[in-house]
């Protein structure tokens, strides 16, 4: 079994991109193998972290957590243990899928903001 690790920093409050990645079907559109967890994701508001599979029962488990640092910006940190992969194909993934869903919640969180008026002055 591989463990693959990855961290990337986000232009956005560390609420903001943990509740776009909290709403049901985002996270698992963006990592696909959650969608085959056994059990789903499992969401823990408090420490903004997302866990999937079960180690004793999966061979993908792995969690996701979204960390402050600093006004508007977060780190967002994936953590992947899987079976049978080509490890920079999968490292690669990891890294893409983490950047697309850093720069989609920014996205939505900005037309949210122009939808409710409250990003404009």
């Amino acid at each position: 079994m591989a463990t693959f690790q990855y961290s990337a920093p986000a232009e956005l409050s560390a609420d903001d991109v943990f509740g776009f990645l909290a709403e049901p079907g985002k996270l698992a559109r963006h990592f696909p193998v959650i969608a085959d967890a056994e059990g789903g994701p499992h969401i823990d508001r408090e420490t903004r972290t997302l866990t999937w599979g079960d180690p004793k029962h999966s061979s993908t488990h792995g969690s996701l957590t979204v960390d402050p640092d600093g006004p508007g910006r977060c780190v967002v940190s994936v953590t992947l243990h899987a079976d049978d992969s080509d490890e920079r194909d999968f490292q690669r993934g990891v890294k893409e899928t983490v950047a697309a869903v850093a720069h989609r919640a920014a996205a939505e969180t900005d037309v949210r903001a122009a939808d409710d008026q409250t990003g404009w002055v």
